[in-house]
């Protein structure tokens, strides 16, 4: 038996801190373009504009230090509670063996057995099933799966299912 290749993603803390710290260097380079944009002009300006602007260009660059720094810190990206939880059952379900996977046939084929049963039973229901989403079309999966003793009370049930999801009710 072939041993599975799990390909790791980085931690979702580490997403957040590098989307951050990806904003902040945009931020800097927008501001580094307005400082030459101003230097520019200062050469065209009297003494107390520029005195002035060299004001505002500190304070910018004060601004954008600060911002920087407090953006570009883990702590804020690490501290939620929510994500390290998340991060701990994704390198849970990371690690899953050989012997808990079933043998049976795949999702995609499961879908088009349910999606012939829907066009030969209910035609009408199958345009509706056409047009939802993939998550909703597995949840009409696992209830005709759930549901397969008497054919007329699945039909219903699946009908309704993909009617409610379709008008998300």
């Amino acid at each position: 038996m072939r041993d599975i290749e799990v390909k790791r993603e980085p931690p979702v803390e580490l997403k957040i801190w590098m989307n951050q710290t990806i904003s902040v260097a945009i931020i800097c380079a927008k501001l580094e373009l307005f400082l030459v944009q101003v230097f520019a002009l200062q050469s065209a300006l009297s003494n107390k504009v520029n005195m002035i602007s060299r004001y505002i260009l500190t304070d910018c660059v004060y601004v954008a230090v600060v911002t920087f720094v407090l953006f570009s810190s883990p702590i804020f990206a690490a501290s939620d509670a929510y994500l390290d939880a998340l991060s701990s059952e994704a390198e849970n379900s990371a690690h899953v063996s050989p012997s808990k996977q079933k043998a049976g046939p795949s999702e995609n084929e499961r879908l088009v057995k349910l999606e012939a049963f829907l066009l030969k039973e209910k035609p009408t229901t199958f345009k509706y099933y056409e047009k939802l989403s993939s998550t909703d079309k597995v949840r009409v999966l696992v209830l005709y799966e759930s549901s397969h003793d008497d054919k007329k009370e699945t039909l219903a049930e699946i009908r309704k299912k993909v009617l409610d999801l379709y008008f998300k009710r």
